[in-house]
Formats: structure tokens, sequence, C-alpha cells
């Protein structure tokens, strides 16, 4: 791990006041000697507040997947100072991407146990990435599954009020088809007898589209 990892992680962390540049000036624009004199004695309240840079941290929890959790944690300690605010909050964002407290359930699914609330599967949480095997206590990357979209096949034809009278798509358009059926070669084949294309409001009502 970098040595001046705490530098990266840390984007700045300073004091800002409570007087914004717009209000200083409009406060400035009549003053006299006596104003100056009261201003003086009078601390403006400032409020500490820091910004995190994770991505050096994510990107070297990244690198370690196949090495024991118990050595980068180590490494982690080692540059990250936990006596500090700030330095150990951003402490506590290791376990948005890496869970720690996972155990394997009689079907063998993982579960982990968040700092707080309830056990949840591992793959409940969009932000975690990573988990330490409960068995070799090694980093591991979840596998989540990749489910694809069930493509539903449209029908190409509905029921009317019989079985010769129906609504069918022919060619990318729907209509209204009559069928019949008629003899050839001593065989009963089935034919379009009369068709009539549906309108928008048909299609609308009948939950259609062309």
């Amino acid at each position: 791990m970098r040595p001046d990892m705490h530098h990266l992680l840390v984007e700045r962390g300073h004091a800002g006041t409570a007087y914004t540049r717009k209000g200083w000036a409009a406060r400035c624009r009549f003053r006299n000697d006596e104003d100056d004199q009261l201003e003086s004695y009078r601390e403006p309240v400032r409020r500490p507040w820091f910004s995190e840079n994770l991505r050096p941290l994510y990107r070297f929890l990244e690198a370690q997947v196949g090495r024991p959790w118990d050595k980068v944690y180590s490494e982690i300690r080692a540059h990250v100072n936990a006596d500090t605010a700030v330095q150990y909050h951003i402490l506590q964002h290791l376990y948005d991407r890496i869970a720690v407290k996972v155990r394997m359930k009689e079907d063998g699914s993982l579960w982990h146990q968040p700092e707080w609330g309830q056990s949840e599967p591992l793959t409940a949480s969009w932000r975690l990435r990573l988990y330490v095997c409960t068995h070799t206590g090694l980093i591991r990357r979840i596998k989540r599954r990749r489910t694809s979209p069930t493509q539903a096949t449209a029908p190409d034809h509905l029921p009317a009020t019989s079985a010769d009278h129906e609504y069918r798509d022919l060619g990318g358009q729907w209509f209204e088809v009559w069928w019949a059926t008629t003899c050839q070669e001593g065989k009963s084949v089935r034919f379009i007898a009369r068709k009539r294309q549906l309108g928008y409001k048909e299609l609308r009502k009948l939950g259609l589209r062309d």
C-alpha cells in the first residue's frame, strides 16, 4: 500500500465561515470605525468539514483479491490513523466495499452482517464488491448472476367470435380475418376468405400495435 495513501484519501479538510462572500460584501457596504471595533470581538462561526477521495482506497482493495484479509487490513491500518476523526471516518468506508462478517447457510448462499441492521444476502447491497471467504480468509469478488431479460414472443393471432373468425398479424399489420375451408385433391384446406385491416382505436382496445 502506498505510504501517502492517507493524503490521497483526504481530498481537503478545512473550516468554512458562516458568512458567504455576497453576505460579507453587503455587511461591509456601510461601516465605520465603531463597527470595525465591535467586529474584532465577534468571531465568525466556523464549521469544520471535509470530503474524501475514496477511489484510491477502493482501487487498492480491488487489487487485493486472492490475498488474506488480515494482512491487507494490517497494511491499511499502518497508513490510516484511526485516532483522527477524518481518517477514522475513511476507515469506516472500507465496509461499504468489502463484507467481512460473512457466513454460509445450509443451502450454500452467502450472507453478511452489516454494521447496522439485520443480516442480508451478500448480493443484496449494490455497494459491496468483495467479501472475505469464510473458509480461507482470502478476499474474493462477489459474483452476481446476470439475469437476461426474458423476451416474450408477441402473439401473431387472437381469437374473435369463433374458430373461423380471429385477429391475425399479417406482415406486421393486424387484420380481422374470416377463414373458410375448401377441398383440394381430397384434402380439406383452410384459407382466408375475407380480411379487414384494424384501425387505431381497435388496436388500442385490443392492446395491440402494428
